[in-house]
């Protein structure tokens, strides 16, 4: 989920493009969802990755979706805890706002983030600084091996083999 509330807590859509890129390569099916005035950043992402599912969602298609999902990945949004409430396994991408206060808390799933002197700042629409690093800084490699070891640990999991 490339979107968000508010744009300090977005990654770069091309970015999601080229995970998403990389995660089909190793034969995972991935599908971007968005919400109201979000699919210019699904645009942005299919030019990175133009074989990708994309759904737009109601609230109570994306909890579904999230259900059936071996992993879900995207920032600080609700997307990310409607995963966390179903069980759903989560990469997190973190910016100006702290994990360890917003989840997830699974202490399987993962968090990438950076941690930066000026993090946590919680501001929604500018970086206080103008340097945006705390999202910027996060590379797609980063995110790519959290995703590779998030769904190793998904497959190891008696919970989810019994499913």
């Amino acid at each position: 989920t490339p979107g968000g509330n508010g744009t300090t807590k977005c990654w770069d859509s091309e970015r999601y493009g080229e995970l998403a890129a990389r995660l089909m390569n190793d034969g995972f099916p991935v599908v971007v969802t968005w919400g109201p005035d979000e699919d210019v950043l699904v645009k942005t992402v299919k030019q990175k990755a133009p074989e990708i599912r994309e759904i737009p969602t109601s609230l109570e298609e994306l909890v579904a979706l999230c259900e059936g999902a071996r992993l879900m990945v995207g920032g600080d949004t609700g997307p990310m805890h409607f995963a966390a409430a179903v069980g759903t396994p989560i990469v997190a991408i973190f910016g100006p706002t702290s994990s360890d206060r917003n989840g997830p808390f699974r202490r399987e799933d993962i968090v990438v983030e950076r941690r930066l002197a000026c993090r946590p700042c919680y501001e929604r629409d500018r970086c206080p600084l103008e340097h945006w690093e705390c999202m910027k800084e996060i590379t797609v490699e980063q995110v790519y091996e959290a995703c590779r070891k998030r769904l190793l640990i998904a497959d190891a999991s008696p919970s989810l083999q019994a499913q």
